[in-house]
């Protein structure tokens, strides 16, 4: 625990890599944690100690990195469109080059209905441009 103290004291995240190079076992155990956390016993009670999961709730533990990393880009893609007026972000956008491509699965993802309701809705809330003219 005191390892993942430091980390995020340093990284300002608690996104540990589960083969995180510089510590290993600090990798292996926080995704243990998260493990622990979405198990549950034969009566429905998570694995992980109370305690345990209140103590990383208070160094704000990154649960579920898939769902953190979605929230980052959205949240990217939210100012994209504060500062230009749009949601649609152009192939060669040198300022983040990694949200055109976000962009573009979530499109693909919706038309293979793969993206979840609550993720069209928060995209839908921004007027999120869904279909591209040829």
């Amino acid at each position: 625990y005191q390892r993942l103290v430091a980390y995020k004291k340093e990284n300002n995240s608690t996104l540990v890599s589960k083969e995180y190079g510089e510590d290993p076992e600090l990798g292996e155990w926080v995704s243990t944690q998260r493990k622990l956390f979405r198990s549950l016993d034969d009566d429905g009670n998570r694995l992980i100690y109370e305690h345990r999961a209140k103590l990383l709730d208070d160094i704000g533990f990154v649960w579920d990195p898939l769902e953190a990393r979605w929230n980052e880009m959205f949240d990217r893609l939210v100012q994209y469109k504060n500062e230009f007026g749009s949601t649609v972000v152009p192939k060669g956008y040198h300022l983040d080059p990694q949200l055109n491509e976000w962009v573009r699965h979530q499109r693909r993802y919706c038309k293979e209905k793969r993206l979840l309701e609550e993720r069209i809705e928060m995209l839908d809330s921004i007027g999120f441009v869904w279909t591209l003219l040829e």
